[in-house]
């Protein structure tokens, strides 16, 4: 501005190094190490860690997620909590459609009227999430530092995986629950609810690896539940390595 009202002939601070360095790409969790860190997830906190890796939920989102959101029937999300003021609908895959169920069934029966449970609809799913802390601690048991392992790292997963499981952009775009790009989209384009059910079942294979956890397994407490063994070939008779139930 000083140059350009010719005060002075040459900015001195032109000849002066930046002292800021680059921005550094963010580092994000590999699939491998999802997968490892569900294998090692501490069953009290499995559905807050799945709903978040399974159902791209940010911290936020989780907190405030409620029992009359999901259809636990239908295997369904209904939530109208997110950054963008909509409701968006989103299936819920095995093997955290059991697990929910299980917490639900835990938690409590349906309430009478006028009394709230710990299971009312109204309630929140997750009353108590975990603590940065105790989420830290969680990561670093498998050698997950926060800079490349956190919450919302398992939404720039399953942002990276989607693509190489055929999943196109509006679809991946709808997963993640983010705004259209253009008004054309969020005027007509409606991805079909089996298309975002198709997309998060084979995002949810490549999480638990081959094969996966049968239903069975995840509702019992099976104690080979992280480890892919011969109870779960029951559902799976063809040996095709994933049960027949996801």
């Amino acid at each position: 501005w000083v140059r350009k009202r010719r005060w002075i002939q040459h900015n001195p601070l032109e000849a002066v190094e930046s002292l800021r360095e680059p921005a550094r790409a963010r580092q994000m969790p590999t699939l491998e190490e999802v997968r490892r860190f569900v294998a090692h997830c501490p069953m009290r906190r499995q559905a807050f860690y799945w709903s978040a890796i399974l159902l791209g939920l940010r911290n936020s989102e989780l907190s405030r997620l409620r029992w009359d959101h999901l259809d636990l029937d239908k295997g369904e999300m209904r939530f109208d909590e997110g950054k963008v003021a909509r409701v968006d609908v989103l299936p819920i895959v095995e093997p955290l459609l059991g697990i929910l169920r299980q917490q639900h069934g835990v938690l409590g029966p349906a309430s009478p009227a006028g009394v709230e449970t710990s299971s009312s609809p109204s309630t929140l799913v997750f009353p108590k999430p975990p603590r940065y802390p105790v989420r830290r601690k969680d990561f670093e048991k498998v050698g997950l530092r926060r800079k490349d392992g956190g919450i919302h790292d398992f939404r720039r997963v399953l942002a990276s995986v989607l693509p190489g499981l055929g999943c196109q952009p509006d679809t991946i775009r709808s997963i993640l629950r983010k705004a259209p790009t253009d008004d054309t989209s969020a005027r007509y384009m409606r991805i079909p609810f089996e298309v975002l059910k198709h997309g998060l079942t084979a995002y949810a294979r490549a999480v638990f690896g081959n094969p996966a956890v049968c239903h069975e397994c995840v509702t019992s407490g099976c104690e080979t539940l992280h480890v892919v063994a011969s109870c779960c070939e029951k559902d799976d008779p063809q040996g095709s390595g994933f049960p027949r139930k996801f």
